[in-house]
């Protein structure tokens, strides 16, 4: 009685044993893709974080040299602001 029980404990030990290396790979697999999204996740929020600075530089740039010509054209004789 005593060896069947071992052997049956035995078998089960390793079975238990392959289902935890199963899910150690899977787990290594998840955890690569998370790297993976979190670095594009990353390289999105920087574009968005980017993208208002931008556009609201240009649009300075844009007012600025309306401005400008404005102030210049006013400057020119003959021509009425």
């Amino acid at each position: 009685m005593t060896i069947i029980f071992l052997y049956v404990s035995n078998t089960a030990n390793k079975r238990v044993e392959e289902i935890r290396a199963d899910y150690r790979a899977i787990a290594a697999r998840r955890d690569e893709r998370v790297d993976v999204l979190t670095d594009k996740v990353t390289a999105l929020q920087h574009k968005l974080d980017v993208t208002p600075d931008r556009t609201a530089d240009e649009k300075r740039n844009k007012v600025t040299e309306a401005v400008t010509e404005g102030k210049q054209s006013a400057a020119k004789p003959g021509r009425k602001p």
